[in-house]
């Protein structure tokens, strides 16, 4: 019987780690959406409508009463920060797990 338990809490535990892994890269997208591109958009309602992010940064203008179509930098900034705590939180996808990111660095291949 404990061996089934650990199974099933291993087979969870593979699985909350892929989700997480899979919302760490969406939040690192969005940030490269935003701010790390050459020339981000000014305004998150510029966003393409193929982007990714174009609907639920729409929905959450809706969700918080502003207008998409005329929205001011100020709001525009709210609805940005909004979705980058939203892609953030939802890093946390159990509270039954702790999640922890590893980096590891490793030398430049010079002869490229």
């Amino acid at each position: 019987m404990a061996k089934e338990t650990q199974e099933k809490l291993e087979k969870k535990q593979d699985e909350m780690q892929k989700q997480a892994i899979e919302r760490v890269i969406a939040y690192f997208r969005l940030g490269t959406i935003l701010f790390g591109q050459a020339e981000p958009p000014y305004n998150i309602n510029e966003l393409k409508e193929d982007n990714e992010f174009y609907q639920p940064a729409k929905d959450l203008a809706e969700e918080l009463e502003i207008d998409w179509k005329k929205m001011t930098h100020e709001e525009s900034n709210r609805i940005m920060l909004s979705l980058l705590d939203d892609y953030f939180n939802a890093i946390n996808v159990d509270g039954d797990f702790k999640f922890t990111l590893s980096v590891t660095a490793t030398p430049k291949d010079k002869k490229k």
